[in-house]
């Protein structure tokens, strides 16, 4: 058991990397939570009597509340004392969201405690990379970033198969009570081993120093464009692996409910690879922007195979998926680029701004892919459910070449740190 007072010299670098897992076990269950609704779209439909366009709403509340309380996440987490009582805040909103979507009887109050999860969110991913920040050196960050990330994606394979076989056994609404159960053990872990990180000298701050750092933050234009790159290349993940994998997979290739949540669980395999792979790599040849650039060129060479070759099999599918995740973990450099063309006060608030254009990838394409699939839709229903044509989809799936050509185009106006923190404080 690790002492409750303690300081950088009494700490093993294992002993912080194991503190760095647990924090992390916020963001993994984030993204369980965020992902399990996939596998259940069929049966949110029905049950709720909604349409795609109406299912993108219902999903897309989580990014609306992540998007309202991330930046100001980030500057909470400039100024106060205790990452721990965040993290520990963060899983209590977490568990009563879920509990209450798995009893939610309308589509009103389903999107309520999914909004609920968001605002718990926008606390997530950001304490956890800020919490690595402050007991890990700059030079391990990508990996670190990485590693964070991969974490999240395990939650998000978790959330596809083993969803749907406990669905099966127990119904999506026990299922997802199952889940609070896990939130409370992770809140139990999280409150015992977790330690804040030791206070370094308090400076002075002023009302004009806080205001100065936000302007520093919002005028820094590499900020916006590392953020726009996430944004970027994240799609896929918000869209295919969050909410409408599983029905393209089913309709638009005839893969079984099963199958499809195996072949979305490769996307979210890929990424928990890629990650921590390619942060590595990054830290290790002292570059950002050369593996930015090669994602983006693979990434868009694979989603084209994926939209035009037909009569994929199962296999080919999943390896498919697999590449789609591997090189979307390139998004977990621009974490790193961002905390080093930052000064150390406004670090937490530049990721926040990265973090908040990401999750826009939710509350805006989420949506957008269930008006386009609903566009030209030939109003088939069978038992209650929409069925959609390959082509309804093949119009919503081109919206991912168009993002991925931008990414590159991002890349290339981003400037190479040399994995160095260029602005000192």
């Amino acid at each position: 058991m690790l002492k409750t007072k303690t300081s950088l010299i009494e700490l093993s670098t294992s002993q912080k990397w194991f503190m760095v897992a647990v924090a992390s076990l916020l963001f993994f269950y984030n993204f369980t939570l965020l992902n399990c609704i996939n596998p259940l779209v069929s049966q949110l439909m029905h049950d709720f009597s909604i349409s795609a366009t109406q299912m993108g709403i219902l999903s897309s509340m989580y990014f609306y509340g992540i998007c309202i309380t991330v930046i100001p996440a980030g500057l909470l987490l400039d100024h106060i004392s205790s990452i721990k009582s965040i993290l520990l805040c963060s899983m209590v909103v977490h568990i009563l969201s879920i509990f209450g979507f798995a009893f939610s009887h309308s589509f009103f109050m389903a999107g309520f405690f999914r909004f609920l999860l968001g605002i718990a969110g926008g606390f997530a991913g950001l304490s956890c990379i800020y919490f690595a920040s402050k007991w890990l050196p700059a030079k391990q960050m990508a990996f670190a970033n990485g590693f964070i990330l991969a974490l999240g994606m395990f939650g998000g394979m978790l959330a596809q198969t083993p969803t749907e076989l406990l669905s099966q056994h127990f119904g999506w609404r026990y299922t997802l009570v199952i889940f609070s159960i896990i939130g409370i053990l992770i809140f139990a872990i999280i409150w015992l081993v977790v330690i804040d990180p030791p206070q370094k000298q308090k400076v002075r701050k002023d009302k004009n120093d806080f205001l100065k750092n936000i302007y520093y933050v919002v005028a820094n234009k590499k900020n916006w464009l590392a953020g726009l790159y996430i944004t970027s290349i994240n799609l896929p993940i918000f869209v295919l692996g969050t909410l409408w994998g599983s029905l393209y997979l089913t309709q638009a290739h005839s893969f079984s409910i099963k199958q499809a949540s195996s072949i979305i669980s490769m996307l979210f395999l890929g990424i928990l690879i890629g990650s921590p792979l390619i942060g590595f790599l990054s830290d290790k040849f002292r570059r950002r922007l050369i593996p930015m650039k090669l994602a983006s060129v693979f990434i868009l060479i694979i989603i084209l195979s994926i939209i035009y070759l037909k009569n994929i099999s199962f296999v080919d599918e999943m390896v498919l998926f697999f590449l789609l995740g591997l090189f979307s973990g390139a998004q977990t450099i621009s974490y790193a680029l961002i905390t080093e063309i930052n000064i150390t006060p406004v670090i937490a608030k530049a990721i926040s701004i990265a973090l908040f254009l990401g999750m826009t990838s939710g509350f805006i394409f989420q949506p957008l892919f269930g008006w386009l699939i609903d566009l030209n839709w030939n109003h088939t229903i069978v038992h209650n459910l929409n069925i959609y044509s390959p082509e309804n989809f093949k119009i919503a799936m081109l919206m991912f070449p168009i993002s991925f050509i931008v990414s590159l185009l991002l890349a290339f106006l981003l400037k190479e740190t040399y994995c160095k923190r260029i602005i000192k404080q």
